[in-house]
């Protein structure tokens, strides 16, 4: 009749994370109909991300200059899962639509999707990372008339 408590655990409010998946074709013999699309929910946060800069240079007489300036952000996600979530995720690469919704209603395409493996548990569970990119900034030395192609007419 005496109810006492032992132990108080404090917890963290994660976000819910949907990505959804898709292909404008027939795909491994799924028929995208009336706008099906694949869908996997998670309950937790992104990790901070991070950056990566690659700078695409070229040599003109001797002298290296820059060409174009590339940043991406990758982000995390990471959570356990089953092995046949995880064979499911490592087809993401393959589809041409993969998108993350946000509970703030943040949504993006997901590109340059990784997605790594530890086993734990007695090899019952993944505890897997997903590392993405939401698409590169490109910072070009070109003109500002987008429809220009030919490089020489650049200042």
């Amino acid at each position: 009749d005496n109810v006492s408590v032992q132990e108080f655990r404090t917890f963290e409010f994660c976000d819910d994370i949907t990505v959804t998946w898709w292909n404008e074709c027939d795909f491994e013999d799924i028929i995208y109909q009336l706008g099906y699309k694949n869908r996997l929910y998670f309950k937790t946060k992104l990790v901070a991300p991070r950056d990566e800069v690659a700078v695409d240079q070229d040599e003109r007489l001797g002298v290296n200059f820059e060409k174009s300036l590339i940043l991406k952000k990758f982000y995390q996600l990471r959570y356990i899962v089953p092995e046949f979530i995880y064979n499911m995720m490592i087809r993401w690469r393959l589809y041409e639509n993969v998108y993350i919704y946000l509970s703030s209603g943040e949504s993006a395409k997901m590109e340059d999707i990784s997605v790594i493996s530890e086993w734990q548990d007695k090899n019952c569970f993944n505890h897997i990372t997903v590392e993405f990119t939401q698409g590169p900034l490109v910072k070009g030395q070109c003109c500002e008339n987008f429809d220009i192609m030919d490089e020489s007419s650049c200042s």
